[in-house]
């Protein structure tokens, strides 16, 4: 699960998620989802 998590914030950094709009957020959770 560690390793997952790893290579979740590798692609998808917090600095880029601030950056985007709250509306790209939204579908990142949807993709998740």
């Amino acid at each position: 699960m560690a390793e997952e998590r790893v290579a979740t914030r590798t692609q998808f950094p917090v600095s880029t998620e601030s950056q985007k709009p709250r509306q790209k957020k939204g579908d990142f959770l949807l993709a998740f989802s």
